[in-house]
């Protein structure tokens, strides 16, 4: 699998210098077995993106994200869990981007193992935010 988890470089240095903010506009898009992403990824790309029945390009939308202190990490987290309904697609991980600041890449989402639905619902629950679980960390 060439999907790598972790927090996109260029996400980090978006969050400390100012740059995203709560209220910007943020998306979850869902990438397919053999798509490349990794924490050197820039932005968004529609290659390797999912496709099928349910899931339009791009992915959806987040919300305003939360941040937290557990111990000494900070942890920014959103707290919907995006779901697809009638979808017929499989995901093997998925990209949390800024779409308000130019579809900067802040995290990679790997899954242990690819996830289907067929006509169904497909969801993504969102971790707690705390140092162990939370999308992005920084210690």
């Amino acid at each position: 699998m060439s999907i790598i988890g972790g927090t996109c470089v260029a996400g980090k240095l978006a969050m400390v210098t100012g740059r995203c903010q709560p209220t910007d506009k943020y998306y979850i898009a869902l990438y397919a077995p053999g798509a490349k992403l990794d924490m050197f990824t820039q932005a968004y790309t529609p290659e390797g993106e999912v496709r099928g029945k349910g899931y339009a390009a791009g992915g959806l939308p987040l919300g305003d994200y939360v941040a937290d202190v557990d111990g000494d990490v900070v942890c920014i987290n959103w707290d919907a869990d995006p779901t697809w309904n009638n979808a017929t697609i499989k995901a093997a991980g998925a990209l949390i981007y800024n779409r308000s600041r130019g579809n900067v890449a802040l995290a990679v989402i790997e899954f242990d193992e690819p996830v289907a639905s067929t006509n169904g619902k497909w969801c993504f629950p969102m971790p707690r935010c705390n140092k162990h679980e939370a999308i992005i960390r920084f210690a």
